[in-house]
């Protein structure tokens, strides 16, 4: 049978959900033959982990240093941060900046050893929210997901994980990403309140989502 997904309730061991809750599940039937010739099918899920990654803010700061003030950048210190936190939750990324929309700034991402997967649907004058869901949508296999990104662009409805741009992605906020993507917490990681309408009226009217 071709892979399915369903919503099931699993064992609080699971992801280590405390307490157990419904999450989705890839569930696959594989068939299973016994020594003894009979056939059957045993069942096997597997656990899909998202970080939807924006960079400018989480993987710089105001503090990079930029001499030559090129137009994209990446502070080595944040970057080995991120790829720790990847390697600890074994999570996707998928690239949500919009470095992803410009040949050079997809190019700097490469050589800088950003690591991601795969990219945000391109959806001009369209909030981010919704190029992340748009994404979700068509990738349901998706069990837990969290989005790093130091805007809010309409993104208050989502597990948002908000650094400040003065400081990129904290050890604070990497860690709270990775309780979050093992069920251990369902906490995410806003500004507050005031700040993130302001950001929402910028990118109202700016539509800057870098």
């Amino acid at each position: 049978m071709r892979p399915g997904v369903l919503e099931c309730h699993l064992p609080h061991q699971i992801e280590r959900l405390t307490p157990p809750k419904t999450i989705r599940c890839h569930l696959r039937l594989i068939e299973d033959v016994s020594p003894r010739g009979t056939t059957g099918h045993r069942c096997h899920y597997t656990v899909m982990k998202v970080i939807f990654l924006d960079i400018d803010g989480v993987l710089n700061s105001d503090v990079t240093p930029n001499p030559r003030k090129f137009p994209y950048i990446v502070d080595g210190q944040l970057l080995a941060r991120f790829q720790e936190l990847v390697t600890k939750t074994g999570a996707n990324v998928v690239l949500s900046s919009t470095w992803r929309v410009d040949p050079v700034g997809l190019l700097a991402a490469k050589f800088y050893k950003v690591p991601f997967h795969d990219m945000c649907p391109d959806m001009p004058g369209a909030p981010r929210c919704e190029e992340v869901q748009t994404w979700l949508r068509e990738h349901q296999e998706v069990t837990r997901y969290v989005v790093l990104d130091d805007d809010n662009d309409c993104l208050d409805e989502l597990p948002l994980f908000q650094p400040s741009s003065r400081t990129g992605l904290t050890a604070a906020i990497a860690s709270g990403i990775e309780d979050f993507l093992a069920g251990r917490s369902d906490k995410d990681m806003c500004a507050n309140a005031l700040v993130r309408l302001g950001q929402n009226i910028h990118s109202l009217f700016g539509r800057d989502k870098r």
